[in-house]
């Protein structure tokens, strides 16, 4: 049973971790622009609902914390080494600081998910919100180009 189970478990890994090359080979940066425009959009609600803009709407809340904890699994793979020239904000720095950046989208899927579970009405999304948008803040100052 042991054996069965570790044979499970590797052939698992083998299939994350080939899926994972595959896609961060197909134009990785179009792909993780993709994600990080949903990004975007998923948050301009939640946003204004923050600064007092729109009524508070906890389907729109729940669908930027689910967008933002599936996309920040998948996200790591699609910076692989030295994709940082071209069409993209995101910095070298990435490479040189890897376990760092990846460290930061386990911390965006464990705020997002935390504050999926807690986040039941305006009270606690206002109590829990800034959490999560403080890691995406975190992530914009360290790995991504300024704006001009």
């Amino acid at each position: 049973m042991k054996r069965l189970t570790l044979a499970i478990l590797s052939a698992a890994a083998l299939t994350v971790a080939g899926a994972g090359s595959l896609i961060a080979q197909n134009n990785p940066i179009a792909q993780r622009q993709t994600l990080l425009k949903e990004f975007g959009a998923v948050s301009r609600e939640p946003g204004q609902m923050l600064r007092r803009e729109a009524a508070f709407d906890l389907a729109k809340v729940k669908t930027a914390l689910e967008t933002y904890s599936r996309h920040a699994k998948v996200l790591p793979i699609l910076f692989p080494a030295g994709s940082f020239t071209g069409e993209t904000a995101a910095l070298p720095k990435i490479d040189e600081s890897r376990a760092d950046f990846v460290a930061t989208f386990g911390r965006l899927d464990q705020a997002a998910t935390a504050a999926l579970a807690s986040i039941t009405d305006e009270a606690t999304f206002r109590a829990n919100m800034g959490n999560v948008l403080r890691v995406c803040g975190q992530c914009h100052d360290t790995y991504r180009r300024p704006r001009t």
